[in-house]
């Protein structure tokens, strides 16, 4: 079974949706507000007396309300989506853990009025946050909060103020109340102390709270029906790693180990260290306080297995990590994780001046936005590179068409680059696949598959090719060079490995080759010195980008590569399982299995995919 349903890595993306849904509907309103400038500017260098009667017309702003009103109620559907799927979640995972403990628990483990009330306090925060959201602007010396409704008015009455002044002109008083607003972005206030917020974090904290009590109303009950007085902590690359008067701010000191809580009833015989004093449970700057992604769950004694072993987390922590090199600065993982979520802020804000100046008719602020938002991309793209951190770019996306296009990797490919061509890759493949020396299993699904896929051109995606499971195409990208000194054929022949594990062979759940995976794991410890060698100009496997990659996951990124995902990638849930199927397709069909066979650390994986296929077919 999965050592916990919520790795670090999925609890900070499961608002992401939400997030991003009221990222769209800024964008909208300042598209709508900024358009009606557009129109007003039309009058061209207007006198005041007519802007003036322009705002005493008022304005239709029905458009407006509704953008509010739909966004509010998507947001409601898909917040009762995500915490079904959180209870869900945690009931299967309990279930197979009691199972596993062999001991009796009620069929339902948390009370329904406890999931309900949970329930009615999370839409209570989301619709408090929804119903006080609008924009922070200066006026008369002091900031404002404006409801979206009335932005409108407020940029036509700051044009007339700063046109009294005679300083400046119609435009370019557009122009300001068009940047404020954009920098502004959406808040949201609470007004009963004063705290304003960006209506997305506030939307992502108001998901977490819910989810956390979730979470822990299943933790305690399930803890009292295994027995058991233990927790394991999970652990992360990037961890808080800033020590603090209680010791406990230093979260990267104290992840992925085994607590025993003495809140509960003492029944482990071992010696652990105490859950409250050494991860700060309760506070602020402890585990599950502002900004964490820890979390911990059930660890029953004599049943349980440590998720990290004493290596992988004296690999992560920060004085056994390289430090990161970028533009003359240092930075540690916790450090560069910060960085990127900064970078990914101007991004934002650098995006919504660029819509909101394109609504407005601002031709040329629109242009200096656009070569500025690009820099920030090719900086956070290279920045990201550089931290071995994954491009998240979900975090700054977008519903909204104001946008759509924003994030495209837009460029010309320069000389000796190559983008993927549907056509010209089948054939290739299939040219290759007649001479294969591989599992002739492997190489009929590959072929079917080959013949057999509609690939899409897309050009939000952030790599030159990938498969999309959930519309079961594999998606390219014209704009993007496939990789150089990565065999063409392969990158194709991992795809379509992608679709047929979806669709045929199911690999990743398979428990013989999560297994197997393990046996791997344990097999290349020790040798990592030996096994980096491997891929070093002139090492016997320099040329292999997949078994490469296969390294990268299997040792978590401790032996560095030439080929292979950041390090991040590997802790999402079932990502390994997937890959490395996919690698070994690619492998087995363009050198055959034999290619691998001096390599005895292989031996669990290579028979268990042996296996996956024959059964498959």
């Amino acid at each position: 079974m999965r050592r916990y349903p919520f790795t670090p890595q999925v609890l900070d993306a499961l608002p992401e949706e939400l997030a991003e849904l009221f990222r769209g509907l800024e964008l909208t309103l300042l598209g709508e507000i900024a358009s009606r400038l557009k129109i007003a500017g039309q009058l061209n260098e207007v006198t005041v007396q007519d802007i003036r009667a322009l705002r005493a017309l008022g304005v239709d702003l029905e458009d407006i309300k509704q953008a509010v009103s739909d966004a509010t109620n998507t947001g409601m559907d898909k917040l009762d989506a995500l915490l079904d799927d959180v209870v869900e979640r945690n009931q299967a995972y309990y279930t197979d853990l009691i199972d596993l403990a062999q001991v009796t628990a009620p069929e339902r483990l948390v009370d329904e009025r406890d999931i309900a009330a949970i329930r009615r306090q999370t839409w209570g925060a989301y619709k408090n946050i929804t119903g006080s959201m609008g924009f922070l602007v200066a006026q008369g010396g002091r900031l404002t909060f404006l409801e979206p409704a009335k932005a409108y008015e407020w940029s036509l009455d700051s044009a007339v103020l700063q046109i009294q002044s005679g300083a400046i002109s119609y435009n370019q008083a557009i122009a300001e109340a068009v940047k404020q607003l954009a920098d502004s972005g959406l808040k949201t206030v609470n007004y009963e102390s004063g705290h304003v917020d960006s209506v997305d974090v506030a939307v992502r904290r108001a998901v977490m709270t819910g989810v956390n009590q979730l979470n822990q109303k299943y933790r305690e009950q399930s803890m009292d029906d295994l027995g058991t007085d233990l927790v394991e902590v999970t652990a992360h690359l990037g961890a808080r790693n800033i020590d603090g008067p209680m010791g406990w701010e230093n979260h990267a000191a104290w992840q992925g180990k085994v607590y025993r809580w003495k809140a509960k009833s003492r029944t482990s015989k071992g010696k652990y260290p105490s859950f409250e004093d050494a991860c700060g449970v309760g506070s602020v700057t402890g585990i599950g306080g502002a900004n964490c992604r820890h979390s911990y769950w059930p660890f029953i004694e004599g049943v349980s297995e440590c998720t990290y072993t004493d290596e992988q987390l004296e690999a992560m922590k920060p004085e056994n990590r390289p430090k990161i090199q970028f533009e003359g600065r240092e930075y540690d993982d916790y450090q560069a994780t910060q960085k990127q979520r900064q970078i990914e802020r101007t991004i934002r804000k650098q995006k919504r001046r660029k819509a909101a100046y394109e609504a407005a008719g601002l031709d040329d602020q629109a242009q200096n936005a656009n070569i500025r938002l690009r820099r920030l991309n090719e900086k956070y793209r290279q920045f990201s590179k550089a931290a071995g951190l994954p491009e998240q770019r979900e975090r700054m996306q977008v519903l909204n068409k104001l946008a759509s296009n924003l994030n495209a990797p837009q460029r010309k490919l320069t000389q000796g680059e190559e983008a993927f061509q549907p056509e010209k890759a089948v054939d290739s493949l299939l040219k290759r696949l007649e001479k294969s020396s591989g599992m002739g299993d492997n190489i009929n699904v590959l072929r079917y598959y080959a013949q057999n896929t509609d690939f899409v051109k897309d050009s939000q995606i952030h790599g030159p090719i990938g498969y999309d499971p959930k519309n079961d195409v594999i998606r390219f990208n014209p704009n993007i060079p496939l990789p150089k000194g990565v065999d063409r054929d392969g990158i194709l022949a991992h795809e379509l490995a992608h679709r047929a594990d979806h669709l045929v062979y199911d690999a990743s759940v398979s428990k013989e080759w999560q297994n197997a995976i393990k046996q791997a794991e344990e097999a290349i410890r020790g040798h990592e010195t030996e096994i980096a060698a491997w891929f070093r100009q002139g090492g016997k496997y320099a040329d292999n980008a997949f078994l490469a990659d296969i390294i990268s996951a299997l040792s978590f990124n401790r032996i560095r590569t030439p080929y292979g995902h950041p390090m991040g990638y590997w802790e999402y849930p079932l990502n390994r399982e997937r890959e490395i199927f996919a690698n070994l397709t690619a492998i087995d069909v363009l050198y055959g299995m034999g290619a691998l066979s001096d390599l005895k650390e292989f031996d669990s994986i290579i028979e268990a995919f042996k296996n996956i296929i024959r059964l498959g077919m």
